[in-house]
This record gives C-alpha cells, sequence and structure tokens, in this order.
C-alpha cells in the first residue's frame, strides 16, 4: 500500500521553509566543529604514540620486519631498528592520519537535517590494509593496528570538547 501527500503550493513552501530552518539550526554547531577535529586528531596521535588503537596494543612486528628493519640501517643508514616504532618507517601515514595540512589527510566536515558531522582520516592508500589488517600485495598477512579508534580516555576528552561546544551556543543564544 503506497500514501501520496499532496500538497497545496503554500503548504508546500510552508514544508520547506520548516525543513530550511531545522538545517539552519545546525550552522553555528558546524562552526566550531574544527575543535573536536582538533581533539579527533589528538587522540589518532596518541594512538602511534602509545602503538595502541582504542587502549589496545597493537600487535607486535613480525621478526621478518624487525630483521629488514636491522638489514636497511647496516646497508642504508635507514634511521628506524628494532621493534619500535610501529607504522612510522618514513612518518607519512602517520602524517596523513594526524596532520591538518597533509595533503592525504581528510577532514570533512558536513551537515544535513540529522545532524553535523566530522570525519577524520587519511586516504594514504596504505592506510586501510594496515588499519584493519588483512593481506597486503605481496600477499603477506599484515595484522590489524587500529590508528583510528579512541582510547576511553580520548573519549572523554571527546566529551568534554562537546560539552564546551554546548556550553559556548548556549552562552552565545546559538548563534
Amino acid at each position: 500500500m503506497n500514501v501520496t501527500l499532496k500538497l497545496c503550493d503554500a503548504d508546500r513552501k510552508k514544508l520547506e521553509d520548516m525543513l530550511t530552518r531545522m538545517v539552519h539550526i545546525y550552522e553555528p554547531l558546524e562552526r566550531r566543529m574544527d575543535k573536536v577535529a582538533d581533539r579527533i586528531r589528538l587522540g589518532f596521535q596518541r594512538n602511534f604514540e602509545t602503538e595502541s588503537g582504542g587502549g589496545q596494543p597493537w600487535e607486535t612486528l613480525a621478526p621478518f620486519t624487525v630483521a629488514e628493519r636491522n638489514r636497511l640501517r647496516q646497508e642504508h643508514g635507514w634511521p628506524i631498528t628494532g621493534e619500535h616504532p610501529i607504522l612510522r618507517r618514513t612518518g607519512e601515514l602517520r602524517q596523513s592520519v594526524i596532520e591538518k595540512g597533509h595533503p592525504l589527510h581528510v577532514c570533512e566536515i558536513s551537515r544535513d537535517w540529522s545532524g553535523v558531522m566530522v570525519e577524520v582520516g587519511s586516504d594514504d592508500s596504505r592506510f586501510a590494509i594496515l588499519h584493519a589488517g588483512g593481506k597486503n600485495e605481496s600477499g603477506a598477512y599484515v595484522p590489524p593496528r587500529p590508528m583510528t579508534v579512541l582510547s576511553d580516555e580520548d573519549i572523554d576528552g571527546l566529551q568534554r570538547v562537546l560539552e564546551w561546544i554546548v556550553g559556548e551556543l548556549a552562552k552565545n543564544g546559538f548563534q
């Protein structure tokens, strides 16, 4: 069974105006979402520093990877040896995840009638496999190392930023 709603021009205009006002309610919130994105990036940075995601440590490097690092150091003066740091061979991936101005950094703030969305991450081609795990281009298994899963501490920090934003909006009459 289908239901069709037919509106006269005056009612259609009222409905359009109401929907437009609903969307504009989010405008003052959207202008402050850069603070949310900054706090998310801080959480991602902590993940790289602590080699963890969501408070869970990343799996250690495979012995082959450690040996390759050591060989590259001996043969080519590579700056990184041993088991740490993880996911920082060149630093490019880390920068693409946490640095606002990096060409592969993703930070999109958008809104629709349902709310305001903040997307922060990376367009680096290596991101998906290194984040979620799976087989790389050579067929070797790569364990998941979730770079963009926030720890409880970082979720609390994000909550404080959101509370601050709501307080600022209320103080300024939602302007």
